[in-house]
Parts: C-alpha cells; sequence; structure tokens
C-alpha cells in the first residue's frame, strides 16, 4: 500500500483495536516524530491535505518503523533510507545534513530520501561515510524501532478475542471482515512463493521445506477455516437466515 493508504489503515483500522497502553505509546511515539499539531493529523484523515517534504519523510518514517512496506520505499536505497530514518527519529538539523551530504538546499536531499531520485555511486559512498560516523545512534534507533514495531509487539490473542467478541464499537462483522483481509493479503504473498518451490525448485529444497512445516497443524486450520466460510456463504446459510 502507498502511504496514504497506510496512514488511514493505521488510524481508522490498527488504532481502534489496540490496548490502551499500547495506544497511549503509539500517540506519544507518532507525535514525537512528526511532530504536527492533532489538528493537522485530522486534517490529512479527512483528505483536505496531506504532508509534503520534510512532513512526508516523517510519515513515511513512521509508518516503516511499526511495520508497514510502503509502496513508495519498495525499492528506495539503503544508504538513503538510513539517512531519513536518522534524520527522523535524531531530530536532526536537515540544513546541516544537506550540507555534509553536499546539497545547496534541502529539497534536494529530500528527493533522495523520499525515493523520488536515486543516488550516484559518488553519492552512495558520501552517505556511507556519513553513516558511519552515526553508527552508534542508528544502532540506538534500530533497538527502538525493534521496542514499537507492531508485528513484534502485537495486543495479545485473548486481547483480540476479547475485541472481537464483546466491542460493540466496532462489531464482529467488522473485525472478521479486517481479518479475512489480512488473510487474504498473507495468501497473495504465499502464493508465488509457493508455486516457485513446486515448480522450479529442486526436489531437496522441496523435501527441506516439507520437513520444516510438517509439524505445523496449519492444513487442517485451513481446511476447517475454508469449511466455516463455505458453510456462512452457502445458499442453505442464506435460506436460513433469509427464514429467520
Amino acid at each position: 500500500m502507498n502511504t496514504k493508504e497506510a496512514f488511514l489503515h493505521f488510524i481508522s483500522e490498527v488504532q481502534p483495536v489496540l490496548g490502551e497502553e499500547w495506544k497511549v505509546r503509539m500517540n506519544k511515539f507518532f507525535f514525537e516524530l512528526i511532530a504536527v499539531l492533532p489538528e493537522t493529523v485530522q486534517r490529512w484523515a479527512s483528505g483536505k491535505n496531506f504532508p509534503i517534504g520534510f512532513e512526508l519523510l516523517r510519515l513515511r518514517v513512521f509508518l516503516t518503523s511499526i511495520g508497514y512496506n510502503l509502496a513508495e520505499f519498495k525499492d528506495i536505497q539503503n544508504e538513503a533510507e538510513r539517512v531519513g530514518r536518522l534524520l527522523v527519529f535524531a531530530k536532526g538539523d536537515i540544513e546541516e545534513v544537506s550540507a555534509r551530504l553536499g546539497y545547496s538546499v534541502t529539497w534536494e536531499l529530500l528527493r533522495y530520501l523520499n525515493n523520488r531520485r536515486k543516488l550516484s555511486k559518488n553519492k552512495v559512498k558520501l552517505y556511507r561515510d556519513f553513516l558511519k560516523d552515526k553508527s552508534e545512534m542508528l544502532s540506538e534507533i534500530d533497538t527502538r524501532m525493534a521496542e514499537i514495531r507492531l508485528h513484534k509487539n502485537k495486543p495479545s490473542i485473548s486481547e483480540v478475542k476479547e475485541k472481537t467478541f464483546k466491542s460493540e464499537e466496532l462489531g464482529e462483522v467488522h473485525i472478521l471482515k479486517n481479518l479475512l483481509e489480512a488473510v487474504s493479503i498473507l495468501c497473495d504473498a504465499a502464493d508465488p512463493i509457493l508455486k516457485h518451490l513446486l515448480n522450479e525448485s529442486n526436489p531437496e529444497t522441496r523435501q527441506s521445506f516439507r520437513e520444516n512445516i510438517k509439524f505445523f497443524p496449519l492444513s487442517n486450520k485451513v481446511h476447517e477455516f475454508e469449511k466455516l466460510l463455505n458453510n456462512m456463504c452457502s445458499e442453505k446459510s442464506m435460506e436460513v437466515g433469509n427464514e429467520s
């Protein structure tokens, strides 16, 4: 998904189902990194405007830090991504960093950090030298990202179940719809890998894969899940629903 889609997904789908402690932590992290007023965020959410330049970079760094894979950052060069992350997390002086990396104006630097242009070999070396001087700071940033990343620090299963069956605000159908969308995305991601293993890999690779997953009860779970969905969507089920 792109930046706007990820941002809207975060504020409308992710935040509402976080526990109170995580919600507070995430809000603090968000406003610490992006440094805007809540009213500004509301305008972004309503579509009245959307950040550009350095604000856009801050938003993208926040979203990638908590686990989103942004379309605009799909092929970003590692050096540009790390400089952007350092600039946002460390609250560095963008004019100073621009000058250090050989840019006369800040918007030139932002074109590379927002992945609108690719670095030349000479620029890559310049970026690497700059990052080498900041290695300790980058290590601290990586540690903080690991602490806040949602896919590692997600709500517990019991909390998700409780919200699924007790939340009056979102409702069961809304939660289930979101879960099914997530399952669909996972299937789309796994599909080409499984096809490659099945059709193009050697027998030893396939056997190794089978050995690694044979103790996971995945097949039975998928089969049972598919059966439940089919029953839910069957003509008989709809007839019963209409009769009642």
